[in-house]
């Protein structure tokens, strides 16, 4: 015999929800499972499993291959803490002042050009000396660079540092071989 749609909403009605009943039972029956790992995903030739590092190798380097791959990471830590030091000045700078009005912006026009004309001759005598000193491919200070000038000098030497040490790996390499 079916039931009465009034008949299964009593009989439902009638086992009642008890909160304190229900905390017991999970404080019973739980397993707790703690955090999973991420997934490892399998790569080819490699049996699912992810590849190992590679051990440090401990090949002899020359001196002076050793010297200039430490004077190029001393110099990459340098620009890199003046770098982070103009990113912090620029914010301090955009959170203290704000933006200029037109009437600062057209003032402060006025007065570089006014300076400009002024000091014409020594301009043009500075600006001569700096491109000769430059041309010898000379480290210029760092405290002296601006924002551009920074990331332009990290990439350099960036590069110049992985080539040192590519050219101290083949050196060690032809060394043990």
């Amino acid at each position: 015999m079916s039931k009465s749609a009034d008949e299964v909403i009593q009989g439902a009605l009638a086992h009642s929800y008890d909160p304190a009943k229900a905390h017991e039972y999970y404080l019973r029956v739980r397993e707790l499972k703690g955090h999973q790992g991420g997934k490892v995903i399998p790569i080819k030739g490699h049996g699912g499993h992810a590849p190992k590092a590679a051990p440090p190798h401990k090949k002899k380097v020359s001196p002076q291959l050793q010297h200039q791959v430490d004077q190029l990471t001393a110099r990459l830590h340098t620009l890199q803490a003046r770098l982070r030091e103009l990113l912090g000045n620029q914010k301090k700078a955009k959170k203290d002042d704000g933006h200029k009005s037109a009437a600062e912006k057209s003032k402060d026009a006025r007065e570089s050009k006014q300076y400009r004309e002024k000091h014409k001759a020594e301009i043009a005598s500075k600006s001569k000396h700096a491109a000769k000193k430059s041309g010898g491919g000379g480290h210029t200070s760092v405290g002296s660079m601006n924002e551009t000038e920074v990331r332009a000098a990290i990439k350099r030497t960036r590069s110049n540092l992985q080539a040192a040490v590519a050219k101290a790996r083949a050196s060690a390499n032809r060394g043990t071989a």
